[in-house]
């Protein structure tokens, strides 16, 4: 019975932990930094490519973009719990690099880092139950394997 609990705490505990991370970062930098990647694509200048140039990247306006889908999309994925890993593995990525960008400036890494370890710790533990690829894996199981009794209960 404890186990049953501990384990249902976790998932509750993952699902917290990936709605609060996640939402943040969508809320706070994601969506504007997406919004800004649109109008670069359309021809505005962005003055965070420069930030990127000045980091080394090759096709700074690509990496600038792919930042900000890891920081709009990959953070809303974790947050949904879809494709979780894959989206939190870029998150971690790009703070990162975000740490270094801002460790290389002197300025403070709190941000990145408070970003980043969630982020990284949902990229170990993985999404939980309470999550939409926990829900994907039930669904693509073999309906067969779903209703077989154990070989046990057959004889």
């Amino acid at each position: 019975m404890r186990i049953a609990t501990e384990g249902r705490l976790l998932d509750l505990g993952l699902l917290v932990l990936r709605c609060g991370v996640g939402l943040c970062l969508v809320m706070v930098h994601g969506w504007s930094k997406l919004g800004n990647a649109v109008a670069f694509c359309r021809g505005h200048h962005w003055e965070f490519i420069e930030l990127v140039r000045r980091l080394g990247f090759p096709a700074p306006g690509f990496f600038a973009v792919c930042a900000a889908l890891s920081e709009s999309v990959g953070a809303a994925l974790v947050t949904c719990g879809l494709y979780t890993r894959l989206a939190a593995a870029t998150v971690t990525f790009n703070m990162l690099v975000a740490s270094y960008a801002e460790l290389k400036d002197g300025t403070s890494i709190e941000s990145a880092y408070l970003y980043g370890l969630p982020f990284f710790t949902v990229l170990l533990a993985g999404p939980g139950r309470l999550s939409l690829d926990y829900l994907r894996r039930q669904l693509r199981r073999e309906p067969a394997e779903q209703n077989a009794a154990p070989m046990s209960q057959q004889i």
